[in-house]
């Protein structure tokens, strides 16, 4: 897709985005049915559960796990030490905060699982184990929307369509554990040198990933003591539609991006990480306007026709994250990749700040003038296109300051 790639960057961006694709289709495909099965309120609720465990699973390991792919080769072992241990803990505390009122364990399951998973997919990042990184996508989406599909016909469904969502996030960790090893500590002294070495993961993007999680996630939440489960029903749908072109592209690209530029900034070819970055920032730009455009004059229509009638205010709500969907096609490749490799992370961190400071306060607006559930959103993918958009023109002052 991006002429600049060399052979071996087209072929792993290929196969990751293929994978993706198919991953992404699977879960296309069977939502219609999934959303036919079970009620707004039934997802609603489920959706309020992970949308707390991924603002925890995300941070469950300080981030240290984002190391793993520039970190020495002595090192790898120990920092996964580190991070199972971080994981276990995290894990175990997740359900302390229960906005779904459910048991502890969906909280503790979850949060493991979608952790673990995190954890092995960065060590087969770092072995460039694109073919399992591939299987690993596929695998999720597989057996996480069929026992979605299956959970509906069962006395348990509301079990099953949690466990559904969760293994579509974790399933397919059995393809990556090969490229996984751990390392024992000899003593705690190790164990602080391997902290202090790497210490500006977790100091700088845990904050930072943490506020960009709840960015993404907080609003299921605030949604949900709003308005009630039926309503966050609605906009986890929207979201996960909307987010579809998203997840298909984006997320593979900006790991293909991480990986490779990271060997051009080792060699000092800072020339190659400007243009892969802007021409990135371009080609997303317009297959952005292109799908935001047209979501945000057909999302209702679309929706109805697709998900059933009872989805018609899903369809609503994508309109206005239409507009969202235009700048962050073109902000998510390379809003963690290009900071991180120039040892940024401190603006990712200002960021997320701002980022979540315009969540938080679009959504106190929308509650003290009593707006309604469109108007909420709208207001709220507007503050989202603000930030999108300040984060692209971030990332093209540090590759330019950079060369």
């Amino acid at each position: 897709m991006l002429n600049i790639f060399k052979n071996r960057i087209i072929r792993s961006l290929t196969m990751l985005v293929g994978s993706n694709f198919v991953s992404q289709i699977i879960t296309i495909s069977l939502l219609p049915f999934i959303t036919r099965l079970y009620s707004p309120s039934e997802i609603g609720k489920v959706e309020v559960i992970m949308s707390w465990v991924a603002i925890i699973a995300t941070v469950s390991m300080l981030k240290m796990e984002v190391a793993i792919p520039v970190a020495e080769d002595t090192d790898v072992g120990f920092i996964n030490s580190i991070s199972v241990l971080l994981l276990l803990l995290f894990s175990t505390f997740s359900w302390i905060y229960n906005p779904a009122h459910v048991s502890p364990f969906y909280y503790i399951f979850s949060t493991f699982m979608i952790g673990l998973y995190n954890l092995l997919y960065n060590n087969s990042l770092r072995n460039k184990s694109y073919h399992n990184m591939s299987k690993s996508k596929v695998i999720n989406s597989i057996v996480g929307n069929s026992i979605q599909v299956f959970g509906a016909f069962v006395p348990a469904r509301f079990f099953f369509l949690f466990m559904g969502r969760t293994f579509v996030g974790s399933a397919g960790a059995i393809c990556l554990i090969k490229d996984f090893k751990l390392n024992k500590f000899r003593n705690l002294k190790e164990m602080k040198l391997i902290l202090a070495k790497y210490k500006k993961f977790p100091l700088l993007l845990t904050p930072s990933t943490l506020l960009n999680s709840a960015g993404l996630t907080l609003p299921i939440l605030i949604i949900n003591s709003m308005f009630g489960k039926e309503i966050s029903g609605q906009y986890s749908l929207a979201f996960r539609a909307v987010s579809f072109p998203v997840s298909l592209l984006t997320a593979s690209l900006s790991q293909v991006i991480y990986a490779e530029a990271s060997s051009y900034y080792k060699n000092g070819e800072k020339e190659k990480i400007r243009k892969i970055t802007l021409k990135t920032i371009l080609s997303m730009l317009i297959l952005g306007g292109l799908l935001g455009t047209f979501l945000m004059i057909f999302g209702p229509k679309l929706f109805e026709t697709i998900f059933g009638s009872k989805w018609k205010l899903a369809g609503e709500l994508s309109q206005a994250m239409g507009l969202i969907l235009i700048v962050r096609m073109a902000a998510n490749p390379i809003n963690l990749p290009i900071p991180t490799i120039y040892n940024k992370q401190n603006i990712v961190l200002v960021l997320d700040i701002l980022r979540f400071l315009l969540v938080v306060l679009s959504f106190a607006i929308s509650y003290f003038a009593k707006l309604d559930i469109i108007k909420t959103i709208w207001l709220f993918s507007i503050s989202m296109f603000i930030v999108y958009t300040t984060t692209i023109l971030v990332v093209i002052n540090i590759v330019y300051k950079n060369k």
